[in-house]
């Protein structure tokens, strides 16, 4: 969207095009496919949330005008700081310490102390192929890594998450008082479900699946050290050149390097 709404003849049409190219199906529009399929309005198109069970149409009208670049934006800071009045350029006096790629407006990553410069570290990867575009404090960049640092934060923490459901597709606020028509009896004991919507949204989480697979006996959560003790069978020629029972120093990174994706998956 950036490399589009910087072009002399980028358009919403143009964008799509592009879109559907990298993301588009590959034989017919059949939602079992693709997940992005082209809609009958002009503009729009449709994306299949949740796996393919909660389809959106999105409209693209204006997009292009939201990634431009706004100069005033960019040069508010430095303006800021040189301003003749004490109060405005003390507040803006932290940020004239030097541009790096790492600074701006993008949240978790900004300071000098210890936790954000870990965070920093970790995510170095990200710029590899996008640096002139952080460089720049695009705004989609700035997503990107607002979610990547919200994600490495996950990571380093023992998080628990509670899948919410939705009962029905017009459910009432908390504090709301319930929608009763004309003949119609409300029992405050009773909620009215969508089985169908519940069923897309359970379909869609995965959740029955994972279920499923612990019924079966495998684990939600395994340490690196048991996950190669009880999978080096995959990969004899580790145990071949070590043994069953070698110890090493970094065990995320020996399981890493020993169960490549497409192995576990």
């Amino acid at each position: 969207m950036e490399e589009e709404a910087l072009q002399p003849g980028g358009s919403e049409d143009t964008l799509l095009e592009r879109l559907f190219s990298y993301y588009g199906p590959d034989q017919g529009d059949n939602k079992g496919h693709a997940l992005l399929l082209k809609s009958d309005k002009p503009h729009h198109f449709l994306l299949g949330h949740s796996h393919g069970t909660d389809w959106v149409e999105y409209d693209a009208q204006g997009w292009l005008n939201h990634a431009k670049q706004n100069p005033a934006s960019q040069n508010a800071a430095t303006l800021l700081q040189d301003s003749q009045k004490k109060n405005i350029s003390s507040l803006f006096s932290s940020r004239s310490g030097g541009p790096t790629v790492l600074s701006g407006s993008i949240a978790g990553l900004e300071g000098g102390s210890q936790l954000a410069l870990r965070r920093a570290t970790s995510m170095r990867k990200t710029f590899t192929t996008g640096m002139a575009a952080v460089k720049k404090k695009s705004l989609c960049i700035q997503i990107k890594l607002q979610v990547d640092a919200l994600l490495d934060t996950v990571r380093r923490s023992r998080v628990h998450f509670v899948h919410c459901l939705l009962p029905k597709a017009d459910a009432v606020g908390v504090g709301m008082e319930p929608r009763v028509t004309h003949g119609e009896s409300c029992d405050s004991g009773l909620m009215q479900l969508d089985v169908g919507l519940l069923r897309a949204q359970l379909r869609g989480s995965k959740l029955i699946d994972a279920l499923r697979i612990y019924r079966q006996g495998y684990p939600d959560h395994m340490v690196f050290s048991e996950f190669r003790r009880r999978f080096d069978v995959l990969v004899p020629h580790l145990t071949k050149k070590h043994g069953r029972n070698y110890m090493v120093t970094d065990e995320k990174r020996v399981s890493v390097e020993a169960f490549p994706a497409r192995m576990i998956i």
